[in-house]
């Protein structure tokens, strides 16, 4: 029931609790309410998909959505290559192995995480694995801002897939990585 037309953000969900890697215990919950906050400023004709894994506090996840009522906020549960059929890009607050399906998707993949200084060192400053991220961000809301703007601005809806071409085309993908 949503339209074609809609912008369709897929946001990828993980543990709300203490992280090693991590800048505090609860810097996934703000990560998320803070990704939320610069989407609904972005623009009105946005559809959230939150796609939780199977360890998501779905009390977590259902009180952040209360905090944003004038935007369309689902939780779904469709497999990450169907949302990636459909998404405009995906992010995640912490790297999560669902990123490799929106990449072999050629979907754009966004972390924005609050990685700890010693994290930080270890991944030289970059996700802990680059190559399904195409965009990295570090606790900087003004830079998730712009990145999300300029996605939105330059993201062409792809066509869903239909034929059994496209289908032997991401199966050869696959089998490349």
């Amino acid at each position: 029931k949503i339209p074609y037309q809609s912008n369709i953000i897929s946001i990828m969900l993980g543990y709300f609790g203490s992280v090693l890697k991590q800048t505090s215990k609860d810097a996934l919950e703000i990560l998320l309410i803070e990704t939320l906050e610069v989407l609904s400023e972005l623009k009105s004709n946005l559809v959230i998909l939150l796609k939780p894994h199977i360890i998501s506090d779905l009390v977590v996840v259902n009180k952040i959505i209360k905090q944003f009522p004038k935007i369309q906020i689902f939780i779904t549960y469709l497999h990450p290559m169907i949302l990636a059929s459909h998404s405009n890009f995906v992010i995640a607050n912490e790297y999560s192995t669902t990123l490799n399906d929106f990449k072999i998707m050629e979907c754009k993949t966004i972390e924005y995480a609050s990685y700890n200084e010693e994290a930080l060192k270890i991944t030289s400053g970059g996700s802990c694995q680059p190559h399904y991220v195409d965009y990295f961000i570090n606790n900087d809301v003004l830079l998730l801002k712009h990145t999300l703007k300029q996605l939105l601005k330059n993201t062409v809806k792809k066509k869903v897939l239909t034929n059994s071409e496209d289908k032997k085309n991401i199966f050869n993908k696959i089998l490349k990585m």
